[in-house]
């Protein structure tokens, strides 16, 4: 529960050409943003703003539309927050506000925003809003929570999308580019990202070969579970295609942990999970019985790389903190 010091808020965020980060979830590329200038960002919220004072449209539904913060996926909430942990502008602002009130337009570094102050801070998420005119209490839904996955057209990956999907996540799945379809594992879940009330699968394009995708896809999206299922995993294919597949399994692995680490220094956001998917393979050669304590003995490329990803993520949850799962074995775990 939070203490009396905090308060709960919704806001929308729009970005322009001086935001300190020119990309969102709705403009990963920021081809928009790049564009619009500040007086433009500022005239569009000045509007916005009008519209939902005089009941013209609901503010969590504009937020869920128009806001360049990822908090758009949840109306624009933000949760409860305390004093020096937002932008000084956007903190005063907010702190000033009675409950059910509307600031003007704040600029801060991120871009331009109005805010709507909810509550004192001391509503859990589990809990009740206040009564409605009816004098009845709603319970208020928990945020829905996001995944990320790679390797989302895969058989582990396909099986994952669904069992989270029943779970209440959204999903988003990164897809390499292909002049032929692979999606058929994902078709029967796949919804037309248009309609934005049922979609909750969405696929992006990116490769686990380009750090920069990767990275720009983690800021957008902000996920609270990122899960690397994606491989070159034909363990023959690997030895005719050695460096491509160490790239993808070995190093592709470490850039996703990059991503996700330099997300997390950037937006403070600590709760973020990561899981790395092993193989049996790892252990090639080990006599049985094998356990996850059994030494590594890898015989392919394949293999190999698997243990360099391994590695690499023992690494970062040992420098960086506990955030990160492992599994060395084929069976799935969720």
């Amino acid at each position: 529960m939070a203490s009396k010091q905090q308060v709960r808020a919704s806001h929308i965020l729009i970005k322009h050409e001086g935001s300190r980060r020119k990309a969102s979830w709705k403009d990963p590329d920021g081809r928009v943003i790049s564009i619009t200038t500040k007086e433009s960002a500022i005239s569009q919220l000045k509007s916005i703003r009008e519209d939902i004072v005089s009941g013209k449209s609901k503010f969590e539904d504009v937020a869920s539309r128009l806001s360049d913060c990822s908090s758009a996926k949840r109306g624009g909430d933000l949760g409860p927050f305390g004093k020096g942990q937002m932008q000084k502008p956007f903190e005063e602002a907010t702190f000033a506000l009675n409950v059910g009130e509307i600031s003007d337009v704040v600029d801060t570094d991120s871009g331009v925003h109005i805010i709507l102050r909810t509550e004192q801070g001391q509503l859990p998420p589990e809990t009740t809003t206040p009564a409605t005119n009816h004098g009845v209490e709603r319970p208020i839904a928990p945020p829905r929570k996001t995944a990320l996955v790679t390797g989302i057209t895969g058989q582990d990956g396909s099986y994952l999308t669904e069992f989270l999907l029943s779970k209440g996540y959204e999903v988003h799945g990164l897809i390499r580019r292909s002049s032929n379809f692979n999606t058929q594992r994902i078709n029967h879940i796949y919804i037309d990202p248009h309609n934005a009330h049922k979609a909750r699968m969405k696929l992006h394009y990116a490769d686990l070969s380009d750090a920069s995708s990767l990275r720009r896809w983690m800021d957008a999206i902000s996920p609270d579970e990122v899960y690397n299922l994606a491989a070159q995993s034909h363990v023959a294919v690997s030895f005719e295609i050695p460096d491509y597949t160490a790239d993808v399994v070995a190093t592709g692995a470490l850039r996703l942990l990059e991503a996700v680490r330099s997300h997390v220094s950037a937006t403070g956001r600590t709760s973020i999970r990561y899981y790395q998917a092993g193989s049996s393979e790892m252990f090639g050669s080990t006599p049985p019985p094998q356990s996850e304590s059994s030494p590594f003995h890898p015989r392919s490329p394949y293999a190999v790389s698997k243990c360099a990803a391994h590695w690499y993520t023992v690494n970062y949850r040992e420098a960086y903190g506990n955030f990160i799962d492992l599994t060395t074995s084929k069976k799935c775990r969720w």
